[in-house]
């Protein structure tokens, strides 16, 4: 979620996947950079966009499992 949020300061997901129990947010074009540089401790993000992100990631996730477990339960 927090490499997400850093990803999403400079380009916005294109849709969610879920593996088992996982999602994974899925980005255009050059994600692996902007990952490179967040492990790397390079990258560089404005403060309040972030965690900004933070929480619309959080939401999308959620949704996400409200959305699944109400398609197992119809």
């Amino acid at each position: 979620l927090m490499l997400a949020s850093a990803i999403s300061c400079f380009q916005k997901p294109i849709r969610i996947e879920t593996q088992e129990n996982r999602f994974i947010f899925v980005f255009n074009g050059k994600a692996e950079k902007l990952a490179n540089d967040y492990w790397t401790g390079s990258l560089r993000v404005n403060a309040r966009d972030y965690a900004g992100n933070v929480k619309t990631l959080k939401d999308w996730i959620f949704s996400k499992k409200r959305e699944s477990e109400y398609n197992k339960g119809a």
